[in-house]
């Protein structure tokens, strides 16, 4: 039980952390396009707060692939040119993900882990497209720590929305 206490402390910690960025990710997507630059900035903020959360040592290797996929991600975005829009070429990208991951779900072929394992390597691909290849080693490390993770952790880092940042 100590284990999951300090796990719901570092929930509580995270959710705070994230919810002190929502001006730094407030952005109209109708009438302001997000350019490469802007993520830049806001993956800059996202990095600082999380780097300043104390992991329980249950979650440290969740938390330091996590923070290195957030950190690959602002990389990333800081070699682009920072006018370029993000959004031009995030939301093809997603429209594939979804279209996807809907039907790798419906494969009647395929067992649970087998969709599982397509779909991650289907947003490996895809968004190693968009964030490079450094961001697929520290998402899928990112994975592969959850993986590591008790079902009552789980639980707790999902029902905060700090579960499963960034992850490919």
């Amino acid at each position: 039980m100590p284990a999951l206490q300090g796990v719901a402390t570092y929930v509580e910690e995270c959710e705070t952390a994230v919810a002190s960025l929502a001006d730094v990710f407030e952005v109209d997507a109708e009438s302001e396009d997000v350019t490469w630059g802007m993520l830049a900035e806001m993956f800059e903020a996202f990095a600082d707060a999380f780097g300043r959360l104390s992991p329980p040592q249950e979650l440290q290797a969740y938390h330091g692939a996590t923070l290195n996929t957030i950190e690959a991600v602002r990389d990333h975005a800081t070699t682009r040119p920072s006018e370029d829009s993000y959004l031009e070429e995030f939301v093809p990208i997603m429209l594939e993900v979804f279209g996807a991951s809907l039907e790798v779900t419906l494969d009647q072929t395929k067992t649970e882990e087998e969709k599982e394992r397509a779909i991650e390597d289907f947003l490996a691909a895809k968004f190693g497209s968009l964030f490079g290849p450094d961001y697929v080693t520290a998402a899928r490390a990112q994975v592969e720590a959850r993986r590591g993770l008790s079902e009552e952790m789980l639980a707790l880092l999902d029902s905060s929305g700090c579960g499963e940042l960034f992850a490919a």
